[in-house]
């Protein structure tokens, strides 16, 4: 069975410029695999749940067709960097991008985080908003 680490902590501790991450480590107790979701601190429980599950989908659906994740930080790596050098608008979304790994993922994951935050009575323009804002912070 996949070992699943679900945390929060500051959005500046974050391994990139975003409001979540998820990884492989390895358990020093264990020494099994480990999949850890990180998602930034916020005020609102419902919103931390709902990064959680976008989060827990995407990587998951990834996961389950033996994609390196070592792949996608790397991507990761270059979209950021082509953020800040102004090669891609600043408030761009890596999972949008026509040329992201894990496109067809982060939609799934997305459509069904819409799902739970309408089941909720999370506002979408709202949350959106926030999560926007509390990106901003990281630098």
């Amino acid at each position: 069975m996949l070992k699943i680490n679900i945390r929060t902590k500051p959005v500046q501790r974050l391994r990139f410029k975003d409001v979540a991450d998820y990884y492989f480590i390895i358990s020093p107790v264990e020494e099994d695999k480990v999949l850890k979701i990180t998602v930034a601190e916020m005020e609102n429980p419902d919103y931390e749940f709902l990064v959680a599950l976008h989060e827990f989908i995407e990587s998951y659906l990834l996961v389950r067709k033996n994609t390196d994740l070592n792949k996608i930080d790397e991507w990761e790596e270059r979209f950021g960097k082509e953020r800040k050098e102004g090669k891609r608008p600043q408030n761009a979304i890596a999972g949008e991008q026509e040329d992201c790994p894990y496109k067809e993922e982060h939609k799934i994951a997305t459509e069904i985080e819409k799902k739970m935050a309408e089941y909720l009575e999370v506002d979408w323009q709202e949350y959106d908003k926030y999560l926007e804002k509390l990106e901003e912070n990281y630098d």
